[in-house]
């Protein structure tokens, strides 16, 4: 949830992704896309 309310303080739709939030999105994009191959198998 920080991270989440982090962003919607901090960001609008389409802005780029800040360099100190880079990490934490990246490591949910992937755990997202790890569910998204695991539930098309």
């Amino acid at each position: 949830k920080p991270l989440a309310r982090t962003m919607y303080k901090t960001m609008k739709i389409g802005q780029v992704i800040p360099r100190e939030l880079f990490t934490a999105i990246a490591q949910v994009l992937s755990y997202v896309y790890k569910l998204k191959r695991r539930t098309k198998l």
